[in-house]
């Protein structure tokens, strides 16, 4: 399984890389993660390569990511060249726009309208409804993703972080999606992995433990909730069963 997360410096992109990777270790599964960073001194896109698989990771690169989260516009514009055609892209509904993929990326799928007054956001020009004989493409050959396309996930989770927890609960909201999305770590094992890498601020204040674990169920939940209305959530992959003893940890950077 691999997995790209990308968001502004902040947003806590890294631990969700760091715990999922973990996750997997406690899991038995062979885990790699990989942090990246914007060339910019600050202010800069913030990247997190996660790998996870029953069998050794060959390569600390990938073309194309199972899972991509974006978490901020800038990061959808970074990580356009890792969407392939069974790519399934969360992102940030309450911060970010309807993302545009062009269609070479992403190969022929099949989207039936684009949302004029959402691609006019992205282009600074006045609304107009698409052409048909362009097959639903916007200008320059590009396709809106939305909600509904098959393979997007839409999730609030900066909205839901304030309204019902903490504003910093945001990216594990996000991570609890993400568990879900891939069906192949168990949520006691993410708990697991969660405390060890915030224990020492979860000994300050304990309340944060439990905001955090609630916090990770719900964006699980807010998953589980689209598949029941049959909307644009994916099935959960079949769980990887890992055999004893395989399991092997990398952390690095490029």
């Amino acid at each position: 399984m691999k997995i790209a997360l990308a968001g502004e410096g902040g947003q806590g992109v890294q631990l969700v890389g760091e715990v999922l990777a973990l996750a997997g270790f406690l899991s038995g599964l062979h885990a790699l993660y990989i942090p990246n960073f914007g060339v910019e001194q600050r202010g800069g896109v913030s990247l997190a390569y996660v790998q996870l698989g029953r069998n050794p990771i060959g390569s600390p690169k990938f073309r194309h990511a199972d899972v991509l989260v974006a978490l901020s516009d800038r990061s959808i514009e970074r990580t356009r060249s890792l969407v392939g055609p069974g790519t399934l892209l969360v992102y940030d509904s309450s911060s970010v726009r309807p993302p545009v993929i062009d269609d070479d990326a992403i190969g022929i799928h099949a989207w039936d309208t684009v949302a004029p007054e959402a691609f006019a956001s992205m282009t600074g020009t006045a609304a107009a409804e698409p052409a048909r004989d362009n097959g639903g493409r916007g200008a320059g050959g590009r396709r809106e993703w939305t909600g509904a396309a098959p393979f997007v996930v839409g999730l609030p989770a900066a909205d839901i972080a304030r309204r019902e927890f903490i504003p910093r609960a945001f990216n594990v909201i996000v991570m609890g999606a993400v568990v879900e999305v891939i069906g192949m770590l168990g949520m006691d094992k993410v708990k697991e992995a969660l405390d060890l890498k915030l224990g020492h601020k979860f000994k300050d204040d304990p309340r944060l433990r439990d905001i955090n674990h609630k916090a990770l169920q719900r964006g699980a939940a807010i998953i589980r909730e689209e598949r029941s209305r049959g909307a644009a959530a994916p099935k959960a992959r079949p769980r990887d069963v890992p055999e004893a003893g395989s399991r092997r940890l990398e952390t690095g950077d490029w």
